[in-house]
């Protein structure tokens, strides 16, 4: 038997690797820097040639200085990849150059005479071989996260994965949801008592009003079973509101006489008195405003994300287009495609929790939880679900507006071809 090494043979060296990775990150440094030093000579138009159109002269360039900043981050990425690469692969080299000695040493050794002697080498044969296999799967994966790095390495030159990208944006709106169903399960529950007086003085009633006692507990309630008699229509338009409202007010009940009233008795002089409570019961002011906060806070972020994306789609597709426009564009987009995947999530979320017997917040969220995982499966070409509904509702809007478009053309050439 002999120590097969050949694993840890033809290894790069992590020195080159490192300075070919320092090197791209400064090319792509010196690159950016070029574009933007021609923009701003470009920019120097802005002295000299005035016209209606001059906008969209000066900010010709503004497109090649965003591919640019796009390549200095791709590059710079690629450079963080291939660095942490190379040092891994330097932590290596010590084990790897030690392990090829040993296995020399051992694969030169004179074959044993004793059978001692034979189960001894065969012992640390295994054990030497044990240690290169390991070394070599370190090496394995080392490789296989650098190439991972480099091939995520996305349109605006950062690393993205799967994980990264859909994920753990999902990962956060579930803690904000988490977070959203926790305030909206604090219930608060309070009785207030109070005195009515009528106080008598020369003829003249006054009714003054004095608080007597309050009492009040506090508690989570995460989830309830659904009243027997209600529809599923009216359970579905009940969850469907609470996805955007939140749960239902405090509801108050009847004032209750706990002493009927007495007095006052005199015609001039006197004294009467009642007293009265009055309960309520409901999700706490702070739970209310804590829910409904981080469900405008997960929105937001949802649209956030697809400004940036419809940002580089058009400035990929439009390059033409002046930076107002742009900023235009990608805030119809984004409105558009946050409303379609967060309409689309609350109608299935609240279409499952009306068919089911129990609801409140640990419910809701759990079928949340449970849609939005739906919504982040690849649907192919590098899109989820969610991405497609969105898809969707953006081309449904853009043909109402073609539509309306027509419509408008139609009322002006009716215009002119009645009126001139």
């Amino acid at each position: 038997m002999t120590v097969d090494f050949t694993v840890l043979q033809d290894w790069p060296d992590a020195a080159s690797i490192e300075r070919s990775a320092e090197n791209i990150g400064k090319r792509g440094d010196l690159f950016a820097e070029t574009v933007t030093d021609a923009q701003q000579k470009w920019r120097g138009l802005m002295s000299c040639y005035h016209t209606p159109h001059q906008d969209q002269l000066y900010s010709s360039l503004d497109p090649a200085v965003a591919s640019a900043g796009c390549v200095r981050m791709g590059t710079s990425t690629l450079a963080v990849v291939m660095g942490v690469f190379a040092s891994t692969l330097a932590s290596l080299s010590g084990q790897r150059v030690d392990l090829i000695k040993k296995a020399e040493a051992v694969n030169s050794e004179p074959p044993p005479v004793t059978s001692s002697d034979l189960e001894e080498k065969v012992r640390r044969e295994g054990e030497l071989q044990a240690e290169i296999n390991t070394l070599a799967q370190k090496y394995k994966d080392a490789v296989e996260e650098c190439v991972s790095g480099l091939s995520g390495i996305n349109n605006k030159g950062r690393s993205e994965s799967w994980v990264n990208s859909t994920l753990m944006p999902y990962i956060g709106n579930a803690n904000l949801s988490i977070l959203g169903a926790l305030g909206e399960s604090r219930i608060v529950e309070s009785t207030s008592t109070w005195m009515n007086l009528t106080l008598r003085l020369f003829g003249h009633d006054f009714h003054p009003s004095l608080p007597w006692d309050y009492t009040s507990m506090r508690y989570w309630k995460l989830w309830e079973k659904i009243p027997k008699g209600s529809t599923y229509l009216e359970r579905f338009g009940a969850a469907l509101r609470e996805a955007f409202i939140g749960p239902r007010p405090t509801t108050y009940s009847p004032v209750q006489y706990q002493i009927a009233k007495t007095g006052p008795n005199g015609k001039w002089f006197g004294l009467g008195a009642e007293k009265l409570s009055q309960s309520r019961v409901g999700v706490s002011g702070f739970g209310r405003m804590a829910g409904r906060g981080l469900f405008l806070l997960g929105t937001g972020l949802t649209f956030a994300g697809e400004y940036g994306k419809a940002q580089e789609k058009l400035a990929s597709e439009q390059p033409g287009l002046s930076e107002s426009e742009r900023n235009g564009k990608a805030a119809e987009s984004a409105t558009v495609r946050t409303g379609s995947q967060v309409g689309t999530a609350a109608l299935v979320g609240a279409g499952i929790g009306a068919a089911i017997p129990v609801g409140g917040p640990l419910v809701g969220f759990g079928i949340g939880a449970a849609v939005g995982g739906v919504m982040m499966i690849p649907a192919g070409d590098g899109k989820t679900v969610g991405d497609r509904i969105a898809d969707g509702g953006e081309a449904m809007w853009n043909w109402g507006k073609d539509r309306c478009g027509d419509v408008a053309n139609f009322g002006k050439d009716l215009w002119k071809s009645v009126f001139g």
